[in-house]
């Protein structure tokens, strides 16, 4: 759906540099890449190997797995508990690299895709991981039951769960109905899930199983467990919901933690994520020493300077991070403009007489006072989602709607109502629209909504 946003160009992790070395490119684009098995402890806290890591949101937020939940926050600790068939490998190259799987390969006809998984993987209750587990992942991921937010797009590209072919324990053939070019990127990029622990748990009862919820136990291999079992580096060990806190370990069974501790990583036994809301006592913590990392969402941007060394510094980085206001694609006015005066007057022109009313509100956001005034001045305005100056392909000559209130009313003359302005000229209109189909630029507020934006 269009939306109107302010975009965050620019995204800062704060950490202890005496707990963490601060190799940019080991503390970057948390919690997403790379993961906290990358991390490198100073020496100094070699002796204490725990990590305190801090975000703005509580966890769990929606669940433990990222086929129902959407929180950044539920990701920061379940990001660290799964695998992934295949991986990114840095920021530059964009390369993806083996991950669950050693290989893979595309016909001829671009469609037909064979994924050779890696031997000798174990789950953290000691089940080796084979073919069984993917083809159980992604069947799950598109059936119905389960309604996945990620299902409907999974069976667009994979076109159904018949697709998924077991050739062997150790490979895995995708026959995709057309071809994707990203296939690698996206679709080998989604966690992996145990197939012995979930395999008999209904669709409409994970998310209430404490394999999600983190709350209460359940049975696997004999051994008891709270909160999901994956391949990945971290086990999931314990959640406080007086605290709103999450306790991971180190899987030392994790089938790369030879070539992480080669490399002087892996060091990190202990991690757990806490809850603190705001900025500011989130950088106390950080000064007290009771917390080693902020996440990004606190956008310390306009309090770099309230972080000194030696108990803090910081990294800076290129993000994909917005604000939006989303509008109601099936409202009669915001979306279908049946109820506009034009859209009344004639049917015809009511999804055009919406398409004003839409630029029109665009013109009513003051985009950079809300910036300077909310915001502290960090940000800019946005084209919208999901196009940021960090989108590959991005057209920097897009520019967002300027605040006008004349143009404004205007628009909102073209769309029938009086507002004691002549509306723009047709040619002038014609024009516009095809900017806007272009651009994909419309304006996002929704009638009967109340939108807020807060500070950290």
């Amino acid at each position: 759906n269009p939306s109107l946003t302010i975009e965050y160009d620019q995204e800062v992790v704060a950490y202890d540099p005496t707990v963490l070395v601060g190799d940019p490119l080991l503390i970057l684009h948390y919690p997403c890449w790379p993961r906290i098995a990358e991390w490198e402890l100073n020496p100094s806290a070699a002796q204490d190997p725990t990590i305190v890591v801090a975000q703005t949101g509580p966890c769990p937020s929606e669940g433990m797995m990222d086929y129902v939940s959407t929180s950044y926050y539920d990701l920061t600790v379940y990001g660290n508990v799964y695998d992934y068939l295949a991986v990114r490998e840095d920021l530059e190259t964009f390369n993806m690299i083996p991950g669950l799987a050693t290989s893979w390969s595309v016909a001829d006809d671009d469609k037909t895709w064979t994924v050779n998984l890696r031997q000798g993987v174990k789950f953290h209750d000691g089940v080796e991981f084979t073919a069984d587990d993917v083809v159980f992942t992604y069947t799950a991921a598109m059936d119905e039951d389960l309604a996945s937010q990620v299902g409907g797009f999974l069976t667009q590209i994979i076109g159904g769960p018949e697709n998924i072919e077991k050739v062997d324990d150790y490979t895995v053939k995708f026959n995709l109905p057309e071809p994707y070019a990203y296939f690698v990127e996206v679709i080998l990029g989604y966690s992996i899930l145990p197939k012995h622990v979930l395999e008999n748990v209904p669709y409409e009862d994970w998310r209430s199983h404490p394999f999600n919820t983190c709350e209460g136990s359940y049975t696997s291999n004999g051994q008891t467990f709270t909160g999901p079992i994956g391949t990945g580096p971290y086990m999931f060990m314990a959640y406080d919901p007086t605290t709103s806190s999450n306790t991971l370990v180190r899987f030392d069974d994790y089938w790369n933690a030879g070539a992480l501790v080669s490399e002087g990583k892996f060091g990190i036994q202990y991690v757990v994520v806490v809850f603190i809301e705001d900025s500011d006592p989130a950088i106390t913590a950080l000064k007290n020493g009771e917390v080693d990392l902020l996440d990004s969402q606190y956008h310390l941007q306009t309090k770099l300077g309230s972080i000194e060394e030696p108990w803090g510094t910081y990294v800076t980085y290129d993000a994909y991070g917005v604000q939006e206001l989303g509008v109601n694609m099936l409202h009669p006015i915001l979306g279908t403009g049946v109820d506009t005066p034009l859209g009344k007057q004639d049917p015809n022109r009511a999804a055009e007489a919406a398409r004003y009313v839409r630029q029109a509100l665009s013109h009513l956001i003051p985009r950079q006072n809300i910036i300077d005034t909310i915001l502290d001045g960090y940000g800019s305005p946005g084209v919208t989602t999901a196009i940021t100056t960090v989108t590959a392909g991005y057209d920097t000559s897009l520019q967002p709607y300027s605040y006008d209130l004349q143009m404004a009313k205007s628009l909102l003359a073209a769309a029938g109502y009086d507002t004691g302005v002549a509306p723009p000229s047709r040619g002038f209109l014609e024009e516009y629209g095809l900017y806007v189909a272009v651009a994909v630029v419309v304006v996002v507020v929704a009638v009967g909504a109340v939108y807020f934006i807060r500070k950290r």
